[in-house]
């Protein structure tokens, strides 16, 4: 309990300097860490990228599952965070790099293809330009039978445009998507998207 009160004060701490990196001021609850990754199938995939790993709420629970011989990449523009993940996880590769270039690490492991792809990304808070180009990296970086998934805060549907711009988005990268129930027990409240079988443009 004491190490998971120190990892919400050290996420709310760089949510203060921050905010509109990290995106929210708590990280995600195991019950939405779990929803995420529930269809991912982790144990039986090679290669999976994690978007905006935060403090490692979802990543946490990707390597209880994950094969020992699977390749994580990691990709999250804080620093801190980067740093805390590779200490704890060391058999993961993490990066502090922007998500649109997940195959630049793609092709520096020799890997034509991800398997999964799990973003913990605040989509609310990035641009529209921004999310057009993450979205085409991960639809480049999947495989044909790629799988990804993601959340968000049912609120930011209601106040934020980009939020519901990037709904419409991802509606349009992948052929089948589905939305999980609402998780009330996060803060704020959310679900999820499970998304397959990627369009290629």
């Amino acid at each position: 309990m004491h190490k998971q009160k120190l990892q919400t004060l050290f996420f709310l701490v760089s949510f203060l300097k921050k905010p509109s990196q990290v995106g929210a001021m708590l990280p995600s609850t195991e019950q939405l860490a779990k929803m995420v990754i529930s269809k991912a199938q982790l144990n039986n995939i090679k290669v999976i990228v994690e978007l905006g790993p935060g403090t490692g709420s979802f990543t946490e629970l990707i390597f209880k599952e994950l094969p020992k011989n699977a390749v994580y990449i990691g990709l999250d523009l804080n620093p801190d965070f980067i740093q805390q993940l590779q200490k704890k996880y060391t058999s993961g590769y993490f990066y502090c790099d922007s998500a649109e270039n997940i195959l630049r690490y793609l092709s520096l492991h020799k890997i034509a293809h991800a398997d999964c792809i799990i973003s913990g990304l605040p989509w609310a808070l990035i641009p529209v330009e921004k999310q057009n180009d993450i979205m085409k990296s991960v639809v480049s970086a999947l495989g044909e039978s790629g799988h990804f998934s993601t959340f968000t805060y049912i609120h930011s549907l209601v106040f934020f445009k980009n939020a519901r711009h990037y709904q419409k988005r991802i509606q349009e990268s992948f052929k089948n998507v589905e939305k999980s129930p609402i998780v009330w027990n996060n803060f704020p409240p959310a679900f999820t998207y499970w998304c397959f079988n990627p369009v290629r443009v």
